[in-house]
């Protein structure tokens, strides 16, 4: 079993320009390009030109800089038998880390998932909330769900103390007072465009299968761990995992003391911002923890694999 794993953040880590430092690799500058002749628009978001955190633009950014940064590790390092997995977007950098499809079907894949989920309209807001256990969130959930009109959602577990909540804007104030008269310590916004994560792109999920389902998807070659049951990949149908991974919430707990219980001791996080690593010191502080986010954080990694 891998004592390495690799982790990928998800929408909401990205900002204009990320990424820049690693263009002195042209191993990065194929990645970008391959993405900027698929949606030209992109380069103009990442320039701040566009609008950086519509959906349309973040998703396939992120992975583009997370996948040039993967292939400029490969190219500098013997990177090999490790785990894998990413938080909401970045799972979908995790399959391409454990070779489920190659660049350009990757690309093709985002470029889909990101229009479709981007097409869906929605009045909800997604809330980062503190201090409430799952088990008592649940509770206000419920409560709430048969007093309102609209649905509240729960859509993450990031923490034992730290969950998502979507719920309409015209329900704002009567949500956020019943949180904070159950114990919620901070309750704050999260910079993302839609619910993610729940029912409301059921008929984007749909869509997106269909899609993923003509696409050449193989099994994983490294050991990769899923949002949907915060397991290793068990032989589950892919096409059917991404589909429920986009209405389902993201076990992102479970799915991280899933991996040290196999035998995970160090945790590389590659991407813009070190979002994945601090979830992971909370949830145990005993693993080694890297952050990839530039050029000069590269050297971290000569004590894990050995350089070409």
């Amino acid at each position: 079993m891998s004592k390495v794993a690799i982790l990928f953040p998800g929408q909401g880590s990205q900002f204009i320009n990320m990424g820049a430092d690693f263009k002195q690799f042209e191993s990065y500058n194929q990645v970008q390009s391959k993405l900027f002749e698929l949606m030209p628009e992109t380069e103009k978001a990442l320039a701040g030109k566009l609008d950086i955190n519509q959906t349309c633009y973040a998703q396939p950014l992120l992975f583009a800089n997370q996948a040039g940064i993967l292939d400029v590790i490969k190219g500098l390092y013997q990177v090999e038998d490790y785990s894998v997995a990413g938080f909401s977007l970045g799972e979908y950098s995790a399959y391409y880390a454990s070779d489920v499809y190659d660049l350009d079907t990757g690309l093709k894949v985002i470029q889909t998932r990101s229009q479709v989920m981007d097409s869906v309209s929605s009045t909800y807001s997604t809330k980062i909330v503190l201090g409430l256990t799952k088990d008592k969130l649940t509770t206000v959930v419920s409560e709430l769900n048969s007093e309102l009109t609209n649905k509240v959602i729960i859509s993450n577990y990031n923490l034992e103390k730290q969950l998502l909540i979507n719920f309409e804007q015209d329900d704002y104030t009567v949500v956020i007072e019943r949180l904070k008269n159950a114990g919620a310590k901070r309750i704050l916004d999260l910079a993302v465009s839609g619910p993610f994560h729940t029912n409301i792109y059921a008929e984007a999920a749909n869509q997106f299968q269909q899609y993923i389902g003509e696409q050449p998807l193989s099994a994983p070659s490294q050991q990769l761990y899923l949002n949907l049951t915060g397991r290793k990949y068990n032989n589950e149908d892919l096409a059917v995992v991404m589909h429920d991974q986009m209405i389902s919430g993201v076990q992102w707990k479970t799915e991280i003391e899933s991996m040290i219980e196999d035998g995970v001791e160090t945790f590389i996080e590659l991407g813009s911002k070190s979002v994945v690593s601090n979830m992971v010191k909370k949830i145990n502080r005993k693993v080694n923890i890297i952050t990839i986010e530039n050029v000069t954080d590269l050297d971290k990694l000569e004590d894990v694999w050995n350089k070409k």
